[in-house]
């Protein structure tokens, strides 16, 4: 599969554990777009981790997240 520029900034973003980067202004991206590839990044396997505290409530969305093997080979055949 293939990823754009700010799926691999994302993934980048969760390796180094900069969750406090992870926001669409970061990036300079529209919300919609920032959370669409968010989706495309869970749904595809790349980031794991539950967003929610133990009685069901949002917390910080990103802290939980962190990279699957899948993600972390797409970075490094990225940095190759």
């Amino acid at each position: 599969m293939r990823i754009n520029e700010l799926e691999y900034d994302i993934l980048n973003e969760i390796a180094k554990k900069n969750f406090n980067n992870l926001t669409h202004q970061f990036f300079k991206a529209s919300k919609a777009e920032f959370e669409e590839s968010i989706e495309i990044l869970k749904e595809s396997g790349f980031i794991q981790g539950s967003i929610f505290e133990g009685n069901g409530s949002l917390r910080n969305p990103f802290r939980f997240f962190f990279l699957s093997d899948a993600g972390e080979a797409v970075l490094n055949r990225c940095v190759s």
